[in-house]
């Protein structure tokens, strides 16, 4: 249960940011994406086209976050069948947008992204276990 749930947390990388209003919502994706950005040395013409693409991704995330009751602040999380369902949705998510990001992103910048979303999970994966205490 461990290993699937560690696995699930792994693989939601993806752009996980606080739930909270728009306006929230939307420094903290600007926030995000600045330091995605960042860290991947992005020039002005990638960060232009990798903008959208990173907004989308994180919209539709938190649209499935929502739809299955996933809320890292909260400690919420969905049933194990629920989350096998949600984790199938992140991963189809992911695969999309990287296909995208790899039109633009170099070998070495998509390497460092897969680093950073393996950090994002790490801390997720501790604020979950946090709030099961």
């Amino acid at each position: 249960m461990k290993l699937l749930s560690a696995s699930i947390v792994i693989l939601l990388f993806v752009l996980v940011l606080p739930f909270s209003a728009a306006a929230e919502e939307s420094a903290a994706f600007d926030k995000y994406f600045s330091n995605v950005s960042e860290k991947l040395s992005m020039t002005p013409e990638q960060e232009k086209e990798t903008r959208p693409i990173f907004l989308q991704s994180y919209q539709e995330n938190l649209s499935t976050f929502q739809k299955y009751g996933f809320n890292p602040e909260k400690g919420e999380k969905p049933g194990i069948f629920k989350l096998e369902d949600m984790k199938k949705e992140i991963v189809k998510n992911q695969k999309v947008t990287d296909s995208k990001l790899d039109q633009i992103l170099s070998a070495e910048q998509m390497g460092e992204l897969k680093q950073i979303r393996d950090q994002e999970a790490k801390e997720l994966m501790s604020e979950l276990k946090a709030h099961e205490k």
